[in-house]
């Protein structure tokens, strides 16, 4: 695939929940208020798979597959990873990534932030992707204190359980983040660090 030119890629990985879309909102804010001029934009692997399948979720189960109900979400959930999958697979891994490398070059953007990175179970995956294309890839552990030791998340799955040690060997930058009541309370937690990659895109 050719170089996207142009434009500074970055992404987040991590667990699912652990915090990906909110520091990629986060870190968003922080660019434009350092720089209103400069374009940023977030992309998702997920987000072709959810309108690919938006319809018939809606049609056969009366379920938007962009829902934001947990209860809702769990229903779908097994449906989205499945034909995710079978996509990658019939595709030889290109299938998303062709997609989102199409979306990211046509865009007017300056920054592309990508808000969930999570295949690297082979060289030319998502992260063998990303790499080539010189981005810069950010990694996300949360964790709850219980007196002096931190609890860590546990993988939700199996393919994240997989996927995510090689993403955080792979990464610029590794967060071990608490988990936090709400987003304001992320917000604080990151703003800083925020802050200081601003420099890496201006």
């Amino acid at each position: 695939m050719n170089q996207i030119q142009d434009k500074k890629l970055v992404a987040f990985c991590g667990y699912c929940r652990a915090g990906k879309n909110s520091f990629g909102d986060i870190l968003q804010k922080t660019l434009l208020d350092a720089a209103p001029n400069l374009k940023v934009e977030q992309f998702s692997f997920a987000y072709a798979l959810r309108l690919e399948l938006d319809q018939f979720l809606k049609d056969n189960f009366n379920i938007s597959a962009f829902t934001e109900d947990e209860e809702e979400k769990k229903i779908i959930r097994p449906i989205l990873i499945a034909y995710g999958n079978a996509k990658r697979i019939q595709s030889k891994n290109k299938y998303w990534i062709e997609k989102i490398h199409k979306k990211i070059e046509k865009s007017d953007c300056d920054v592309a932030i990508i808000t969930d990175l999570r295949f690297a179970e082979t060289e030319d995956d998502e992260l063998g992707w990303f790499q080539s294309q010189r981005g810069k890839l950010f990694h996300i552990k949360r964790y709850v204190q219980k007196g002096e030791k931190k609890v860590f998340q546990s993988a939700p799955n199996e393919f994240e359980k997989e996927n995510d040690p090689k993403l955080e060997a792979a990464a610029f930058r590794r967060y071990k983040l608490p988990i936090v009541k709400n987003k304001e309370e992320f917000f604080k937690t990151v703003k800083d660090e925020c802050e200081n990659l601003i420099g890496l895109f201006l």
